[in-house]
């Protein structure tokens, strides 16, 4: 038993170059000017979701690349990871991921209790290059929105009492999913990683988009839902990162909370420093 206990507590090999990525944090008075923490939230977290989860406390879930996994949690229930906080301050948590059919997750993304995530059979690197149908899933209780080659990033959000599901969709762009059953009704070329939020009644699509050879937030804005802004730079092209990859934002008052990661310049097979 004692050896037994001994393997299964065993940690993974040590974190490749995903855990040299940087989590940052940006704060604006206006959502239009915004000025960076001086130092990094995490190192090693990306793939972000942030929700509201009560009044004045949000939840920020993503893939904690710098968290040693012991053996024997692939025996127990799934766990999402992240922080919890009130964008001032944060305290790292854990949270059960509700369904026993999915063994392999990303992307996960609360919203209305619920999480979201990218079901996935292929391991390791994004989701959205996998070979085999990736399934945009939530839980609880475990339901399948839409399935498919490619698909990766849920990003749900409720707009004027319409439920909309924002998602990757491999040399697609980002695809809008609306009605019952969902199906496609919009398409944004050239852009990947959706994170919607209502603003102030309006619908904001945030994205990235590779602009002078780094991938940077971007950001389109829709009254309806269905007519859209074009999409136009969120910060500015001399901001001081090398990227800022999988933005998020909160509304705090006239401002707002925005959060990226700053990619590794590294191959992602080699070994972290």
């Amino acid at each position: 038993m004692i050896a037994l206990l001994l393997a299964c507590s065993a940690s993974e090999p040590p974190p490749t170059a995903l855990a040299d990525s940087r989590l940052w944090v940006w704060r604006s008075p206006d959502r239009r000017t915004w000025t960076r923490d001086p130092e990094p939230l995490a190192e090693g977290f990306d793939s972000l979701g942030l929700a509201e989860v009560e009044p004045g406390v949000f939840r920020l879930s993503g893939l904690d690349h710098r968290r040693r996994v012991p053996g024997y949690e692939r025996y127990l229930p799934l766990k999402t990871w992240g922080f919890e906080g009130d964008l001032d301050r944060w305290e790292r948590g854990s949270w059960a991921v509700d369904d026993a059919g999915t063994v392999n997750f990303v992307d996960p993304q609360w919203f209305e209790g619920q999480l979201f995530y990218t079901q996935r059979d292929g391991v390791g690197g994004d989701p959205a290059l996998d070979q085999r149908p990736n399934a945009l899933r939530s839980s609880p209780p475990p339901t399948t929105w839409r399935s498919g080659v490619g698909l990766a990033d849920p990003s749900p959000v409720r707009f004027e009492d319409r439920f909309l599901l924002f998602a990757t969709s491999w040399g697609k762009g980002v695809m809008l999913f609306e009605g019952e059953p969902l199906a496609e009704v919009k398409r944004f070329g050239g852009v990947t990683v959706p994170f919607s939020v209502v603003v102030e009644g309006e619908l904001w699509l945030l994205a990235q988009q590779t602009l002078e050879g780094a991938r940077q937030p971007v950001l389109a804005r829709s009254s309806d839902g269905r007519s859209w802004s074009s999409f136009e730079r969120v910060l500015p092209a001399d901001h001081g990162l090398k990227s800022c990859t999988s933005p998020v934002l909160a509304v705090r008052g006239e401002g707002g909370v925005l959060l990226c990661v700053e990619e590794s310049l590294r191959p992602q097979g080699s070994p972290a420093q």
